[in-house]
């Protein structure tokens, strides 16, 4: 049978020269030890293999033997075949190695995974730009300080083409509080996102947004700093007036990378919700936002989320008292008329008629509140009533209409000159001869 053989490394020939010099009684063991960097005791055990087994037994036992703990070929062979599906062929390689665990389970450290795509030649569908120096801003100490909020418009769903997710994060943590998928950034989106936030956690001290129109008016910029000195004010957006109800301060950002929080999500998420979606054959976006809520933000917190320093929460709880559906919606003034009935965007609404008209007295001035789904209700003082929609705005109710006067003009006096009638004025027949005369006198009497 013939016997393997094996090359041996130059610094496996230095040894093997230098043990024999130490057994020939060239050098001393403490010698050998310090010129190989070994301790005495292991030049003895070299020593004694090359006397017994000649210089091959400074080649490593374990050359050209595969491992014990080596993974098999075979799952191998599956995790680069499973990567070149069309499930997971986006996702990257961090993602990928999370996948195998919870859909295959198939359980390996991402080197391994890394290591045995490489080697395949297939490269990672994310791809890591080169990082920019900015000036970083440490993160808060407590849970709940600062709140980042903003949406991103990508493909999310891929049968849907490009839609707007909506989301939160903390500051302190980098704890997702909240995400909703819409069709498009929009006011509707962030009232939900919010009420996700304050029902699940309460309400934060501050919210980092961008300067969209959403959050903040076109015309903060413009004001003058005559006009700031005189107290003249930019009226606030529907957003801004509800968090100003509820004390919290919203900051504008002047920069992506001012809430660098909220935009690295996004990179997160855009490489890892498309494929998560594909999995869960999730096609429509009333499922995505309950996956979201239900199972996504949970793991994504397991896994990502990190212990502030303060460990005591700065959230708010909400009061007993305190209703989101009147703070978290559009606020418009109204004013109803006779019959107790407003119009709103072209619909005549009526309070329902459950409630007593000392309530809500006629042609006083309510505020209507339009809620993220689209329902109104009224609001006089500090009570909220439902409304109706009725066909058209009735003044009275039907049967109890007054007695009107029908309204006349008045008519001229039969001595008025316009009951006088045209006078016809008789005429008179002149000859030729007449006429001449006549204005031949007519002529003189003027010279």
């Amino acid at each position: 049978m013939r016997k393997e053989q094996y090359h041996m490394t130059q610094k496996e020939l230095n040894r093997v020269h230098v043990i024999q010099q130490c057994i020939d009684g060239i050098l001393t063991n403490g010698e050998a030890a310090q010129i190989l960097n070994l301790s005495k005791r292991q030049v003895i055990r070299l020593k004694k293999g090359v006397r017994n087994e000649g210089p091959q037994s400074m080649i490593h036992r374990n050359r050209g033997r595969q491992p014990a703990h080596a993974l098999p070929q075979k799952v191998k062979d599956q995790i680069i075949s499973l990567k070149s599906t069309p499930v997971y062929q986006k996702a990257n390689f961090t993602h990928y190695t999370e996948l195998l665990s919870l859909q295959e389970k198939i359980s390996l450290s991402r080197s391994s995974v890394y290591r045995i795509l490489a080697q395949a030649g297939i490269k990672s569908p994310k791809v890591h730009r080169q990082k920019t120096t900015h000036r970083r801003r440490a993160r808060k100490e407590a849970m709940g300080r600062l709140v980042q909020i903003d949406a991103s418009p990508f493909s999310w769903i891929t049968e849907m083409g490009s839609l707007s997710l909506h989301g939160a994060i903390d500051d302190a943590t980098g704890r997702v509080l909240g995400l909703f998928l819409g069709k498009s950034e929009c006011l509707s989106g962030y009232f939900t996102l919010m009420r996700q936030v304050f029902t699940g956690y309460g309400l934060p001290l501050e919210i980092y947004a961008d300067r969209h129109t959403i959050f903040f008016s076109p015309q903060t910029d413009k004001l003058t700093r005559e006009d700031e000195l005189s107290g003249k004010e930019v009226p606030l957006t529907q957003f801004g007036r509800a968090m100003d109800e509820l004390g919290i301060h919203l900051i504008p950002a002047y920069s992506p990378q001012a809430k660098g929080r909220v935009e690295r999500l996004w990179e997160t998420l855009q490489s890892r919700l498309p494929v998560e979606f594909a999995l869960q054959g999730i096609t429509t976006i009333e499922k995505a936002n309950h996956f979201l809520e239900t199972q996504f933000i949970p793991h994504f917190n397991g896994h990502f989320a990190q212990t502030p320093k303060d460990h005591k929460a700065a959230f708010h709880p909400l009061g007993p008292s305190l209703d989101l559906s009147t703070i978290l919606c559009i606020k418009t003034s109204r004013k109803c008329d006779a019959g107790g009935v407003i119009s709103y965007h072209g619909v005549f609404y009526q309070v329902s008629s459950g409630v007593r008209k000392e309530m809500v007295p006629p042609r006083s001035r309510v505020t209507v509140c339009e809620g993220p789904g689209g329902e109104i209700r009224v609001r006089y003082q500090e009570h909220v009533f439902p409304v109706v929609p009725v066909s058209k705005s009735p003044l009275v109710k039907p049967g109890d209409e007054p007695l009107q006067k029908k309204k006349t003009s008045p008519s001229p006096s039969p001595t008025h000159p316009w009951k006088q009638g045209r006078k016809v004025v008789p005429s008179i027949e002149y000859s030729d001869q007449e006429i001449l005369e006549n204005l031949l006198n007519s002529t003189a009497a003027w010279r």
